[in-house]
């Protein structure tokens, strides 16, 4: 649970969800296959989340549209994390003269900023639609990967895309 009692699925960004924006810049060796390079900053709950992607894409031109399916590995730093608390206090009292052991538990969540660089993943899909011979735009869905249990995150990506 959060501060406001809801209960949050991503570890790497402590938040459900968040802005943010990078560059993509992919040269297409063939007609379908393409390799790329991707930077990304994410605004995370404690702190700011950045990654790099290398990336090879698979595209397959229709005409004016082109969809294609992407993956790469990289790095991601940055990003909070969040720490389960849990405390345990036993005391004695008496209750009708007779010493009864209480239990008392406390539960809390802590974060704290990441200072060090994650492997990840990256996969998706998406659509690139040319306007002219050389300029379109492209909206695809990417899936995160973050090493670590709960650091899995989904992107929606817009763009611009330019051809020679």
């Amino acid at each position: 649970e959060n501060d406001n009692g809801l209960y949050r699925t991503d570890q790497f960004l402590d938040r459900d969800d968040t802005w943010g924006g990078g560059v993509d810049v992919k040269f297409f060796v063939s007609r379908f296959w393409g390799i790329g390079v991707e930077g990304l900053i994410i605004d995370a709950q404690r702190n700011i989340a950045g990654g790099s992607f290398g990336t090879f894409t698979f595209r397959y031109p229709l005409g004016r549209f082109a969809p294609y399916v992407f993956g790469g590995f990289g790095v991601m730093a940055g990003g909070s994390r969040d720490v389960y608390i849990h405390h345990d206090e036993e005391r004695s009292v008496l209750i009708g003269g007779i010493p009864t052991v209480v239990e008392r538990n406390f539960n809390s969540n802590a974060g704290f900023p990441n200072t060090h660089a994650d492997p990840a993943a990256q996969t998706g899909a998406g659509l690139e639609v040319l306007i002219t011979e050389h300029i379109g735009v492209m909206s695809d869905f990417a899936w995160t990967v973050v090493s670590g249990p709960g650091n899995n995150f989904g992107l929606i990506r817009f763009g611009l895309t330019l051809s020679y």
